[in-house]
């Protein structure tokens, strides 16, 4: 399954587009699978530390991060998302 997220809640149809960042790029839509989805559930003004398990991880590292649960970490500094006026 591929999913899109958006801080636009009334797309009524995902049409192809240049991206900004690649000018060069066809146009395109862009999707994300279940594995990557998590990268962009918190707001994009959020500073987020966001790390996996995986091989390349250090024995110290895995003890450290992973001691208790072979998952994904994800942290946000809430204090960002105070806006001032």
């Amino acid at each position: 399954m591929l999913y899109h997220i958006s801080e636009e809640s009334d797309i009524a149809q995902f049409s192809p587009r240049p991206p900004a960042a690649y000018p060069g790029m066809s146009p395109v839509v862009w999707a994300l699978d279940e594995a990557h989805l998590v990268n962009y559930l918190f707001p994009r003004e959020c500073p987020r530390v966001i790390y996996a398990l995986s091989d390349g991880v250090s024995d110290g590292d895995q003890e450290r991060f992973f001691l208790l649960y072979d998952c994904k970490g994800h942290y946000c500094n809430r204090k960002r998302l105070v806006r001032e006026n």
